[in-house]
């Protein structure tokens, strides 16, 4: 057994004496939408209709059977994971690669995974079990904060792995996955994604871990608050790295502005000029009904096909950095007043914005603020992941190749859930 995250491997088990296996590095991960990517885990071969199905895996020498699946790999205290749950994190690694679209030149969706070079010294295969069990390490040593600290899972997260729960009997039934009365085999569906052994109750404890490591992470993020003057100390321990960055200590403000977004149908110059048109008419209608802020916010739940439609086109906390062009210069014109409006073209399609006005704070804060915050995770994530040990039986370790990899039919990716 070797311990995750040690650069010196500690041996136990069948590790003979005098061999210890590579240190395995940690990987640190910043919550980023994390919900989003554990849901991907629920659809199985979400984005793999885009590759050659066929991947080979590379299993000592032999199939991988139920028995196998069910030994012990990683462990941590009272914590024992066994293969089957080590597959879910394994093949959801994957999975990711695929769904992104992010899977690199030097990996062959159509090889075995352990005759692919990462490096000069680790295989594809090496390299997605690392991370793999980085994730491990990470989700659990949150799950056991968050269980020492009395986290409850908030609503939005329940409701997302809830969702994700819900579409497995319709995406088993939907690939061909039925009982002999007629019913989703779900069962059979997840096995035949992550390898003999898999069930939708295995599956829903390590969806609860990963939603629940994912939380927790995330107020660690979010949770903590700055004075004006931590940020202001901040920001001159590094004055010099952010003027060469162009965020200056001084007083220009941060903006806030409501945005509906048209965007053109196709890229001709006839759909954009129907973009503007659409655009201009809008505008004028508004402000000869009102002009207000209000009805604005409801033009954009109508009409904006940008994300923040739902929020009435909200952009709060703007820095010039977050806006380019010529909605930059006019958003941060020194000239611009409260209720000013415009219709405007950028890359995405016609902009109406609304001058919803300046904030108190200021661009310099803002940015001190990310960093500092980013820092504060960081250390604090570090510090509670380090506090547990998990120790790894690389000898006890299979990693089952799906089978529906070898031609079964994956699960679109528009039934992916949107996570969070």
């Amino acid at each position: 057994m070797i311990r995750i995250g040690d650069d010196r491997p500690v041996t136990f088990g069948n590790t003979p004496p005098g061999e210890p296996a590579p240190a395995k590095r940690f990987r640190l991960r910043l919550p980023q939408g994390r919900a989003r990517r554990i849901a991907l885990a629920a659809a199985g071969l979400a984005a793999a209709a885009a590759v050659a199905v066929g991947i080979g895996l590379a299993v000592r020498e032999r199939p991988v059977t139920a028995e196998d699946m069910a030994r012990t790999v990683v462990v941590c205290d009272d914590y024992a994971l066994q293969n089957t749950g080590l597959n879910y994190y394994f093949w959801s690694e994957y999975y990711y690669l695929l769904e992104n679209g992010s899977l690199p030149d030097s990996l062959d969706a159509s090889r075995p995974l352990d005759e692919q070079a990462y490096d000069g010294e680790t295989s594809w295969q090496d390299y997605i079990l690392d991370q793999a069990l980085a994730t491990v390490r990470s989700t659990m040593s949150m799950v056991f904060e968050a269980e020492a600290a009395g986290f409850s899972l908030p609503e939005t997260y329940q409701a997302s792995m809830e969702r994700v729960l819900s579409t497995l009997a319709d995406n088993a039934a939907g690939q061909g996955y039925t009982a002999e009365d007629g019913s989703a085999d779900v069962d059979g569906y997840l096995a035949a994604s992550f390898g003999p052994g898999a069930t939708e109750a295995s599956f829903a404890e390590y969806l609860a871990d990963s939603y629940l490591g994912a939380a927790y992470a995330d107020s660690l993020y979010e949770s903590p608050t700055f004075t004006e003057a931590e940020l202001s100390a901040y920001y001159d321990q590094y004055a010099a790295d952010y003027e060469a960055m162009g965020v200056t200590k001084d007083e220009t403000a941060l903006r806030t502005v409501r945005l509906v977004l048209l965007a053109p149908d196709g890229d001709s110059d006839e759909a954009w000029a129907a973009a503007q048109s659409k655009a201009e008419t809008l505008l004028a209608t508004w402000q000869a009904e009102s002009g207000s802020e209000a009805d604005f916010a409801a033009l954009a739940q109508a009409h904006s096909a940008d994300e923040t439609a739902a929020d009435g086109g909200l952009l709060e906390h703007l820095a010039p950095s977050d806006l380019t062009g010529r909605l930059g210069d006019w958003v941060f014109d020194e000239a611009r007043e409260a209720g000013d409006a415009a219709a405007i073209r950028t890359d995405e399609g016609w902009a109406l914005v609304y001058y919803v006005g300046q904030e108190a704070a200021t661009v310099w804060q803002k940015t001190a603020e990310a960093d500092l915050r980013r820092e504060t995770y960081q250390n604090a994530f570090l510090a509670a992941c380090d506090r547990y040990t998990f120790l790894v039986d690389y000898d006890a370790i299979r990693i089952a190749t799906p089978s529906v990899l070898y031609g079964g039919s994956p699960v679109p990716s528009e039934s992916l859930p949107a996570g969070d």
